[in-house]
Protein backbone atom coordinates (compact mmCIF):
# COMPACT_ATOMS: atom_id res chain seq x y z
CA UNK A 1 0.00 0.00 0.00
CA UNK A 2 1.31 3.66 -0.96
CA UNK A 3 -0.36 6.99 -0.04
CA UNK A 4 1.05 10.47 -0.50
CA UNK A 5 -0.03 13.55 0.07
CA UNK A 6 1.69 15.85 -3.23
CA UNK A 7 5.61 15.72 -2.28
CA UNK A 8 4.92 13.81 1.33
CA UNK A 9 5.33 10.09 1.02
CA UNK A 10 2.86 8.91 4.21
CA UNK A 11 2.54 4.82 3.32
CA UNK A 12 5.45 3.41 1.42
CA UNK A 13 4.76 -0.26 0.59
CA UNK A 14 3.45 -0.99 3.75
CA UNK A 15 2.02 -5.03 3.63
CA UNK A 16 0.23 -7.21 5.77
CA UNK A 17 -3.04 -9.81 6.07
CA UNK A 18 -5.42 -10.47 9.09
CA UNK A 19 -6.40 -13.51 9.79
CA UNK A 20 -10.22 -14.07 11.01
CA UNK A 21 -10.86 -13.79 14.90
CA UNK A 22 -7.36 -12.25 15.31
CA UNK A 23 -6.41 -8.55 17.20
CA UNK A 24 -4.34 -7.01 14.44
CA UNK A 25 -1.89 -4.32 15.78
CA UNK A 26 0.03 -1.33 14.06
CA UNK A 27 2.54 0.62 16.38
CA UNK A 28 4.45 3.53 15.82
CA UNK A 29 4.96 7.01 16.47
CA UNK A 30 3.13 10.12 15.18
CA UNK A 31 3.67 10.37 11.61
CA UNK A 32 4.32 6.38 11.11
CA UNK A 33 1.51 6.60 8.65
CA UNK A 34 -1.09 4.37 11.13
CA UNK A 35 -3.91 6.44 10.51
CA UNK A 36 -3.33 6.71 6.62
CA UNK A 37 -3.21 2.93 6.14
CA UNK A 38 -6.45 2.72 8.98
CA UNK A 39 -8.20 5.35 6.90
CA UNK A 40 -7.71 3.34 3.57
CA UNK A 41 -8.60 0.36 4.18
CA UNK A 42 -12.00 1.37 5.73
CA UNK A 43 -12.59 3.01 2.40
CA UNK A 44 -12.46 6.88 3.66
CA UNK A 45 -9.38 7.61 1.82
CA UNK A 46 -8.05 7.24 -1.22
CA UNK A 47 -4.85 5.80 -2.10
CA UNK A 48 -2.11 5.93 -4.59
CA UNK A 49 -0.75 2.59 -5.28
CA UNK A 50 -0.64 -1.46 -3.70
CA UNK A 51 -3.94 -2.94 -3.41
CA UNK A 52 -6.35 -3.82 -0.53
CA UNK A 53 -9.30 -6.58 0.14
CA UNK A 54 -11.41 -6.31 2.86
CA UNK A 55 -13.92 -9.20 3.40
CA UNK A 56 -13.16 -10.80 0.10
CA UNK A 57 -13.95 -7.27 -1.67
CA UNK A 58 -11.08 -5.50 -3.78
CA UNK A 59 -11.77 -2.18 -2.52
CA UNK A 60 -10.60 0.20 -5.19
CA UNK A 61 -13.31 2.56 -5.98
CA UNK A 62 -15.85 4.28 -4.20
CA UNK A 63 -18.78 1.77 -5.19
CA UNK A 64 -16.41 -0.87 -3.69
CA UNK A 65 -15.90 1.14 -0.19
CA UNK A 66 -19.37 1.60 -0.32
CA UNK A 67 -20.33 -2.24 -0.03
CA UNK A 68 -17.97 -2.95 2.78
CA UNK A 69 -18.73 0.03 5.15
CA UNK A 70 -22.17 -1.33 6.63
CA UNK A 71 -19.50 -4.68 7.42
CA UNK A 72 -16.98 -2.14 9.07
CA UNK A 73 -17.16 -0.55 12.83
CA UNK A 74 -14.07 2.48 12.58
CA UNK A 75 -13.64 4.46 15.07
CA UNK A 76 -11.45 7.76 14.37
CA UNK A 77 -8.35 8.91 16.57
CA UNK A 78 -9.68 11.28 19.15
CA UNK A 79 -11.60 11.50 22.44
CA UNK A 80 -15.35 11.28 21.26
CA UNK A 81 -14.72 11.47 17.35
CA UNK A 82 -17.90 11.38 15.25
CA UNK A 83 -19.96 11.51 18.89
CA UNK A 84 -22.44 14.10 19.39
CA UNK A 85 -21.86 16.65 22.28
CA UNK A 86 -25.51 17.26 23.44
CA UNK A 87 -26.78 14.07 23.04
CA UNK A 88 -27.13 11.43 25.83
CA UNK A 89 -24.74 7.69 25.92
CA UNK A 90 -28.08 6.02 24.71
CA UNK A 91 -29.27 8.57 22.38
CA UNK A 92 -26.01 8.53 20.92
CA UNK A 93 -25.91 4.82 20.62
CA UNK A 94 -29.56 4.87 19.30
CA UNK A 95 -28.84 7.33 16.67
CA UNK A 96 -25.79 5.22 15.25
CA UNK A 97 -28.13 2.03 15.50
CA UNK A 98 -30.18 3.80 13.35
CA UNK A 99 -27.98 4.89 11.02
CA UNK A 100 -26.98 1.32 10.64
CA UNK A 101 -30.40 0.48 10.06
CA UNK A 102 -29.86 -1.82 13.71
CA UNK A 103 -33.44 -3.74 14.18
CA UNK A 104 -35.09 -2.49 17.40
CA UNK A 105 -35.54 -5.97 18.28
CA UNK A 106 -31.53 -6.61 17.73
CA UNK A 107 -31.01 -3.23 19.39
CA UNK A 108 -32.33 -3.30 22.63
CA UNK A 109 -30.31 -6.87 23.52
CA UNK A 110 -27.45 -5.52 21.95
CA UNK A 111 -27.36 -1.95 23.14
CA UNK A 112 -28.33 -3.84 27.14
CA UNK A 113 -25.14 -6.30 26.52
CA UNK A 114 -22.86 -3.76 25.52
CA UNK A 115 -23.54 -1.30 27.82
CA UNK A 116 -23.32 -3.87 30.69
CA UNK A 117 -19.65 -4.42 29.27
CA UNK A 118 -18.42 -1.04 29.41
CA UNK A 119 -20.05 0.01 32.77
CA UNK A 120 -22.23 2.54 31.42
CA UNK A 121 -25.25 1.55 31.95
CA UNK A 122 -26.07 3.94 34.54
CA UNK A 123 -24.93 6.58 32.52
CA UNK A 124 -27.50 6.13 30.14
CA UNK A 125 -28.95 9.61 30.47
CA UNK A 126 -25.80 11.74 30.98
CA UNK A 127 -24.80 14.03 27.51
CA UNK A 128 -21.90 12.73 26.28
CA UNK A 129 -19.87 15.92 26.95
CA UNK A 130 -19.78 15.61 30.51
CA UNK A 131 -18.08 12.32 30.09
CA UNK A 132 -14.87 11.55 30.84
CA UNK A 133 -12.39 10.85 28.30
CA UNK A 134 -12.14 7.21 28.98
CA UNK A 135 -15.84 6.71 29.53
CA UNK A 136 -15.88 8.68 25.88
CA UNK A 137 -13.89 6.02 24.02
CA UNK A 138 -16.20 3.48 25.57
CA UNK A 139 -19.06 4.95 24.30
CA UNK A 140 -17.12 5.64 20.92
CA UNK A 141 -16.89 1.57 21.19
CA UNK A 142 -20.04 1.00 21.74
CA UNK A 143 -21.70 2.97 18.65
CA UNK A 144 -18.95 0.69 16.37
CA UNK A 145 -19.95 -2.08 17.45
CA UNK A 146 -23.75 -1.77 17.60
CA UNK A 147 -24.23 -2.83 13.97
CA UNK A 148 -22.28 -6.37 15.34
CA UNK A 149 -19.34 -5.65 12.33
CA UNK A 150 -16.99 -8.15 10.83
CA UNK A 151 -14.05 -6.13 11.18
CA UNK A 152 -13.13 -3.17 13.94
CA UNK A 153 -10.88 -0.33 12.77
CA UNK A 154 -9.62 1.87 15.50
CA UNK A 155 -7.58 4.33 15.42
CA UNK A 156 -5.13 5.08 18.50
CA UNK A 157 -8.03 3.90 21.01
CA UNK A 158 -6.27 4.25 23.89
CA UNK A 159 -4.51 7.87 23.30
CA UNK A 160 -5.23 10.47 25.42
CA UNK A 161 -6.93 8.09 28.40
CA UNK A 162 -5.64 7.53 31.65
CA UNK A 163 -3.86 4.47 32.57
CA UNK A 164 -7.25 2.76 33.79
CA UNK A 165 -9.30 3.59 31.07
CA UNK A 166 -6.32 2.19 28.80
CA UNK A 167 -6.63 -0.65 30.83
CA UNK A 168 -10.20 -0.92 30.97
CA UNK A 169 -10.58 -0.56 27.04
CA UNK A 170 -8.35 -3.40 26.47
CA UNK A 171 -10.23 -5.73 28.43
CA UNK A 172 -13.35 -4.88 27.25
CA UNK A 173 -11.89 -5.55 23.15
CA UNK A 174 -10.01 -9.08 25.05
CA UNK A 175 -13.56 -9.98 26.28
CA UNK A 176 -15.31 -9.35 22.70
CA UNK A 177 -12.50 -11.48 20.93
CA UNK A 178 -12.67 -14.06 23.59
CA UNK A 179 -16.67 -14.11 23.63
CA UNK A 180 -17.44 -13.43 20.13
CA UNK A 181 -14.15 -14.16 18.04
CA UNK A 182 -13.90 -10.42 16.97
CA UNK A 183 -11.73 -10.01 14.30
CA UNK A 184 -9.95 -6.14 14.50
CA UNK A 185 -7.06 -3.72 13.77
CA UNK A 186 -5.52 -1.29 15.96
CA UNK A 187 -3.20 1.16 16.28
CA UNK A 188 -1.27 2.82 18.82
CA UNK A 189 1.54 4.70 19.13
CA UNK A 190 2.60 2.23 23.09
CA UNK A 191 4.69 0.18 22.48
CA UNK A 192 3.60 -1.20 25.95
CA UNK A 193 0.70 -2.56 24.23
CA UNK A 194 2.27 -4.56 21.60
CA UNK A 195 1.79 -7.78 23.89
CA UNK A 196 -2.44 -7.51 23.61
CA UNK A 197 -2.13 -7.76 20.03
CA UNK A 198 -1.89 -11.69 18.49
CA UNK A 199 0.28 -10.20 15.37
CA UNK A 200 1.62 -7.12 14.48
CA UNK A 201 3.30 -4.27 12.00
CA UNK A 202 5.94 -1.68 13.78
CA UNK A 203 5.87 1.16 11.40
CA UNK A 204 8.23 3.93 10.77
CA UNK A 205 8.29 6.46 8.31
CA UNK A 206 5.78 4.92 6.37
CA UNK A 207 7.70 1.61 6.10
CA UNK A 208 6.90 -1.44 8.15
CA UNK A 209 10.19 -1.74 10.34
CA UNK A 210 9.72 -5.56 11.75
CA UNK A 211 6.13 -7.54 11.39
CA UNK A 212 5.13 -10.47 13.22
CA UNK A 213 4.21 -12.25 16.97
CA UNK A 214 5.64 -9.88 19.67
CA UNK A 215 8.11 -12.35 21.11
CA UNK A 216 9.00 -12.95 17.13
CA UNK A 217 10.13 -9.56 17.21
CA UNK A 218 11.74 -9.47 20.18
CA UNK A 219 13.96 -12.20 19.05
CA UNK A 220 14.95 -9.87 15.88
CA UNK A 221 16.19 -7.18 17.46
CA UNK A 222 19.23 -9.40 18.36
CA UNK A 223 20.89 -8.29 21.95
CA UNK A 224 20.78 -8.12 24.93
CA UNK A 225 19.77 -5.73 27.97
CA UNK A 226 21.67 -4.96 30.47
CA UNK A 227 20.45 -2.65 34.03
CA UNK A 228 22.60 -1.14 36.47
CA UNK A 229 22.82 1.31 39.25
CA UNK A 230 26.49 3.45 39.03
CA UNK A 231 28.46 6.64 40.68
CA UNK A 232 28.91 9.19 39.34
CA UNK A 233 25.97 8.54 37.08
CA UNK A 234 26.23 11.32 34.59
CA UNK A 235 30.23 10.16 33.88
CA UNK A 236 28.86 7.34 33.52
CA UNK A 237 26.56 7.56 31.15
CA UNK A 238 29.05 9.66 29.20
CA UNK A 239 31.18 6.58 29.07
CA UNK A 240 28.61 3.92 27.97
CA UNK A 241 27.05 6.39 25.40
CA UNK A 242 31.08 6.53 23.87
CA UNK A 243 31.34 2.41 23.76
CA UNK A 244 27.23 1.44 23.10
CA UNK A 245 24.91 2.95 20.44
CA UNK A 246 22.07 2.37 22.95
CA UNK A 247 22.02 3.58 26.56
CA UNK A 248 19.43 5.48 28.29
CA UNK A 249 19.26 6.95 32.07
CA UNK A 250 15.69 6.43 33.68
CA UNK A 251 15.63 7.25 37.12
CA UNK A 252 18.78 6.05 39.33
CA UNK A 253 19.39 3.74 36.59
CA UNK A 254 21.19 3.19 33.51
CA UNK A 255 19.59 0.49 30.67
CA UNK A 256 21.95 -0.51 28.26
CA UNK A 257 20.82 -2.91 24.80
CA UNK A 258 24.45 -4.48 23.78
CA UNK A 259 23.93 -5.88 20.09
CA UNK A 260 24.32 -9.19 18.69
CA UNK A 261 25.52 -10.69 22.13
CA UNK A 262 24.22 -13.28 25.08
CA UNK A 263 23.65 -11.89 28.83
CA UNK A 264 27.10 -13.33 30.04
CA UNK A 265 29.00 -11.47 26.93
CA UNK A 266 26.82 -8.48 27.47
CA UNK A 267 27.19 -7.63 31.21
CA UNK A 268 30.67 -8.10 31.19
CA UNK A 269 31.01 -6.09 28.29
CA UNK A 270 29.27 -3.00 30.37
CA UNK A 271 31.09 -4.05 33.46
CA UNK A 272 34.39 -4.11 31.79
CA UNK A 273 33.58 -0.54 30.36
CA UNK A 274 32.84 1.46 33.99
CA UNK A 275 35.37 -0.20 35.65
CA UNK A 276 36.41 2.99 36.90
CA UNK A 277 33.08 3.37 38.40
CA UNK A 278 31.47 2.64 41.40
CA UNK A 279 28.53 -0.07 39.97
CA UNK A 280 26.03 -1.47 42.02
CA UNK A 281 23.09 -4.09 41.19
CA UNK A 282 23.94 -4.71 37.77
CA UNK A 283 22.10 -7.43 36.27
CA UNK A 284 20.42 -8.36 32.75
CA UNK A 285 16.93 -7.85 32.43
CA UNK A 286 14.33 -8.31 30.00
CA UNK A 287 14.12 -6.16 26.49
CA UNK A 288 11.09 -4.67 26.28
CA UNK A 289 9.44 -3.88 22.10
CA UNK A 290 10.32 -0.59 22.88
CA UNK A 291 13.73 -1.50 23.18
CA UNK A 292 13.61 -3.75 20.10
CA UNK A 293 11.83 -1.33 18.14
CA UNK A 294 15.02 1.58 18.95
CA UNK A 295 17.55 -1.52 18.08
CA UNK A 296 15.73 -2.27 14.65
CA UNK A 297 15.54 1.53 13.77
CA UNK A 298 19.14 2.87 14.76
CA UNK A 299 20.17 -0.63 12.48
CA UNK A 300 18.45 0.50 9.80
CA UNK A 301 19.53 4.24 9.74
CA UNK A 302 23.22 3.84 11.21
CA UNK A 303 25.78 3.66 8.03
CA UNK A 304 27.10 0.42 7.77
CA UNK A 305 31.20 -0.46 8.46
Amino acid sequence: LCKRYRKHIAVAGVDFEIEPGEIYGLIGPDGAGKSSVMKSIAGVLAFDGGTIDVLGVRVDSEASAERIKGRLGFMLQGLGQNLYPELSVEENVDFFARLREVPEQVLAERKRELLAMTRLERFRERPMKKLSGGMKQKLGLVCTLIHGPELLILDEPTTGVDPVSRRDFWAILSALQRDRGITALVSTAYMDEAARFHRLSILHAGRVLAAGEPDEILRRARGSLVELSVEPQIAALDRLQEVFSQVEALGDRLRVFVDDVGPDVAASAVAESLSEFEVRDLHVAEPSLEDAFVALLRRRVEPGP
